[in-house]
């Protein structure tokens, strides 16, 4: 930290306010981990004094992580792009703040007032070009971010087209409503129901890992079947609890689903009244 002292005893008033709000800052900086990082021009991005701005960038970026839509369209700037061009005002820069804030992605209620403006998403990108010249991960740019670059990092044109394909479907997904008939079927509870119970199922399917080996229903063991896919890759997990009788206060275990192949799945989605755990199997002949 500076020398203030000599401040502190010329104007004390004023010397304890500035060596207030340094310390104030800096242990806000450091309990988000962006101190003292720096992109390749040597502009200092994180670690500014300012309690303010470090307040602000701590609520934007830790409640509205990157998804992985908004990665891949970050990604395909950076990538796409000469990083010592990408200023704040640079046109891919504003444009790809524009459509991160008209996608429907992140909920209202998780944005704050600087969601995705054109100087946090250069920020983000650019943080994370740093983070792979220096071969470390900065601990504050998702997961995401690494997942993705991984993915596509030997094959960028299909990250390219997979960008522009987001871009030109941007326009439908504003037409798509929810509750739509697509979203209702098979589930005569409503849409309400139907998004809950999918979503659920979605969420628990992905902690469970590389867990998935076999349909408990049919007994099919994707791996032995399909080349290059694991059962992971093609099982699912399917709520037991009723639609009718959902409730989001209470606690999900394990128990409380059964691994099933798509097929299985669709059938027992169909089925009513909904079938407990030793009743699914007389969906098959």
């Amino acid at each position: 930290m500076p020398n203030y002292w000599p401040w502190a005893l010329v104007f004390p008033m004023v010397g304890v306010r500035i060596l207030i709000d340094l310390a104030l800052c800096r242990f806000i900086s450091n309990a988000i981990g962006v101190e003292n990082q720096r992109d390749k021009e040597g502009e200092k991005l994180h670690g500014r004094t300012g309690i303010r701005w470090c307040i602000s960038k701590k609520g934007e970026e830790m409640r509205a992580s990157w998804t992985r839509d908004e990665v891949i369209l970050g990604l395909d700037v950076l990538l796409s792009n000469d990083s010592a061009t990408l200023t704040e005002d640079n046109a891919a820069i504003v444009d790809l703040s524009h459509l991160l804030n008209r996608l429907p992605i992140i909920s209202k209620d998780k944005r704050e007032v600087r969601f995705r403006n054109p100087a946090g998403v250069r920020r983000q990108l650019l943080t994370f070009a740093w983070s792979l010249k220096k071969d470390t991960k900065a601990s504050h740019v998702g997961r995401q971010f690494y997942m993705v670059f991984r993915e596509y990092k030997d094959t960028l044109g299909e990250l390219r087209c997979i960008a522009q394909a987001i871009r030109r479907c941007e326009s439908a997904i504003q037409l798509m409503q929810y509750g739509d008939a697509v979203e209702t079927e098979g589930f005569p509870e409503g849409a309400i129901l139907s998004h809950v119970h999918r979503n659920t199922e979605a969420r628990f399917t992905e902690k469970c890992g590389e867990a998935l080996t076999e349909c408990e229903v049919c007994g099919i063991r994707p791996k032995g079947i399909y080349t290059g896919m694991s059962g992971s890759s093609i099982l699912g997990k399917h709520l037991l609890v009723p639609p009718a009788d959902f409730d989001p206060a209470a606690k999900l275990i394990a128990a409380d689903f059964i691994t099933v192949c798509p097929n299985c799945h669709r059938a027992l989605h169909l089925t009513r009244p909904w079938r407990r755990r030793q009743d699914c199997e007389g969906i098959l002949i």
